[in-house]
C-alpha cells in the first residue's frame, strides 16, 4: 500500500511554503495587518488577545497539523511500533531544542562565528535525520546536544532546555499523542470522537480556580518536553485521522472523471479565501450563509456526478466542521488563533478538507507543494540555519534586510526567500535527499 498521498503532501507543502514566506516578508507598518497573524498586527506587532478574525497566515499552522492527522493511518496502518513512535517523539524534540538554540541570534556579538554555528547545527541536524544507521543517528545526536552546552553564546545566555522552537515541539507532542489514540480507536470512530468532549471538558474546566482540572494543567512534570496544554490541538489532528481513514478504504481517492471538476476545486478554493477575508474583515453574518450556499454547491456537486466516498466524506465533514465552527464564532469573542478558540479548530479543519479536495481536483496545482511537503523538515529549518548564515557570510543579508522601503519590496523579500528554500528543498528531493523522522 502506498503510504504518501499526493494531496496530503501538498496540504503540507503548502504549509510549509506559507510558513517561510510570513516569516520572512517585511515587518513593521510597510505591509497591511492581514498579512500578519490577526492579533499580532503592524507596525508594532505586539499580541493582543482581544483582536478577533484569522488570515492567511492563521491558516499555516492548523493545515500543518491536519496534514499531520492525515498521514498518521497512512503511516501506521501496516502495524504500531512503540520504538518507532517514540524514536519520532525523540527526534523532534530534539530538533525544536536543538534548531532554537543554534540560531544565529544567539551569537551575533561573536562576529563571524555567529554565521558558522548555524552551518554546523544544519549538518548536525542533516545527518540526524538522514542517516539510515541509528547508532549513527543518536551518537549525532548526542554529540550535537553535549556541543551546544558549551557552544560560545553571547554574553549572560547559555543553553536552555525550554529555548525551543514551538511549532515542532507541538508536533512532537501530536506525533506521540495522536499515534496512540489512532492506534487504539484506529476500528472504533465513535471511541476516537469520544475524546474530543472529554478535552474540551478539561480545557474549559482548567480555568475555574481550585479545580483538579487546573491542578492537571499547572502541576506537571517535564513542561520543556511534554505539555498538556497542547491537547488542545487534538481538535485538529483527530478530523485529520478521518481522512487518513478513508484513504485506506478500497475505493479510489481520485475525483471521477469530470469536466467540471477543476472549476469546483476553484471554488472550494474560493470558500477558503471567502472565510478568511470576512471573517478578518468580521463580516460574520456574510461569511455564514455565504459558506451555507458554497457548502452545499459543492456536496450537491459531488452526490449529482457521483464521486467517489473520499470526495463525498471530504465536502460532507468538512463542510460540517467549517458551519459547526461559524456557530461556534461568537464564543470566546471571536474566532483566534492566539489564545486559539474551538471555533479556530472547527473552521481550520473543516477548510482544511476543502484544501485537499482543491488538491485532488488540480493536480497540476498540488505538484510543487506536494514536492515540497514531502521534506518538510528539511524546508523548515533550511533558512534559519544554511540560508541566512550564507547571506551574512557573503555580505548579501544587508541588501536582504534592507528590502523594508514599501510593500512591493517588503513582499518581495518573502518571497525571494521563499523561493531558495524552495529551490533547495525542490531539488534535495528530486536526488531524493529526504530528512526523515
Amino acid at each position: 500500500m502506498n503510504q504518501r498521498n499526493d494531496a496530503i503532501d501538498a496540504l503540507r507543502g503548502f504549509a510549509i511554503i506559507a510558513m517561510i514566506l510570513s516569516g520572512t516578508i517585511a515587518y513593521g507598518d510597510v505591509l497591511p495587518s492581514w498579512m500578519f497573524h490577526a492579533q499580532v498586527p503592524p507596525p508594532n506587532h505586539i499580541f493582543n488577545p482581544l483582536l478577533p478574525g484569522i488570515t492567511w497566515v492563521d491558516l499555516v499552522f492548523p493545515f500543518f497539523l491536519f496534514s499531520m492527522g492525515a498521514a498518521m493511518p497512512l503511516a501506521l496502518s501496516k502495524g504500531f511500533s512503540w520504538k518507532k513512535m517514540l524514536t519520532r517523539f525523540i527526534l523532534l524534540a530534539f530538533l525544536a531544542i536543538f534548531f532554537q538554540n543554534v540560531k544565529q541570534v544567539w551569537f551575533s556579538e561573536k562576529g563571524i562565528v555567529q554565521w558558522f554555528i548555524p552551518i554546523i547545527g544544519f549538518v548536525v541536524l542533516s545527518i540526524v535525520f538522514t542517516a539510515k544507521n541509528q547508532w549513527i543517528k543518536f551518537s549525532v545526536l548526542v554529540i550535537g546536544l553535549a556541543a551546544i552546552h558549551i557552544a560560545p553564546y553571547n554574553s549572560g545566555i547559555h543553553f536552555d532546555l525550554y529555548r525551543c522552537d514551538i511549532i515542532i515541539l507541538v508536533l512532537a507532542n501530536m506525533a506521540l499523542f495522536g499515534s496512540v489514540l489512532w492506534w487504539f480507536t484506529k476500528d472504533k470512530l465513535l471511541a476516537r470522537l469520544s475524546v474530543l468532549p472529554i478535552l474540551m471538558a478539561l480545557l474549559l474546566s482548567k480555568e475555574i480556580e481550585g479545580s483538579w482540572q487546573q491542578m492537571v494543567f499547572e502541576k506537571y512534570f517535564l513542561s520543556w518536553l511534554i505539555n498538556p496544554y497542547f491537547l488542545k490541538y487534538l481538535f485538529i489532528i483527530i478530523p485529520g485521522t478521518f481522512v487518513g481513514d478513508w484513504l485506506l478504504k478500497p475505493a479510489s481517492p481520485n475525483i471521477s472523471n469530470n469536466k467540471y471538476q477543476h472549476i469546483f476545486g476553484l471554488l472550494a478554493i474560493l470558500l477558503i479565501v471567502v472565510n478568511v477575508v470576512f471573517l478578518f474583515e468580521r463580516y460574520i453574518i456574510l461569511n455564514l450563509f455565504t459558506s451555507i450556499g458554497l457548502v452545499t454547491v459543492l456536496y450537491y456537486w459531488s452526490i449529482k456526478t457521483n464521486q467517489s466516498f473520499v470526495i463525498k466524506q471530504l465536502l460532507l465533514v468538512g463542510g460540517y466542521l467549517l458551519i459547526l465552527g461559524l456557530f461556534f464564532e461568537a464564543f470566546e469573542n471571536g474566532i483566534k488563533k492566539d489564545h486559539s478558540t474551538y471555533s479556530y479548530y472547527l473552521v481550520t479543519s473543516g477548510l482544511a478538507m476543502y484544501a485537499i479536495f482543491a488538491f485532488i481536483s488540480i493536480p497540476s496545482f498540488s505538484k510543487l507543494f506536494a514536492t515540497i511537503g514531502k521534506n518538510p523538515l528539511l524546508a523548515y529549518v533550511l533558512g534559519a540555519l544554511m540560508i541566512t548564515p550564507l547571506l551574512g557570510l557573503t555580505g548579501l543579508k544587508t541588501y536582504w534586510d534592507g528590502m523594508n522601503t514599501n510593500a512591493f519590496m517588503g513582499v518581495m523579500k518573502g518571497i525571494s526567500f521563499t523561493s531558495l528554500v524552495c529551490l533547495v528543498t525542490f531539488t534535495a528531493s528530486k536526488y531524493k535527499w529526504y530528512w526523515k523522522s
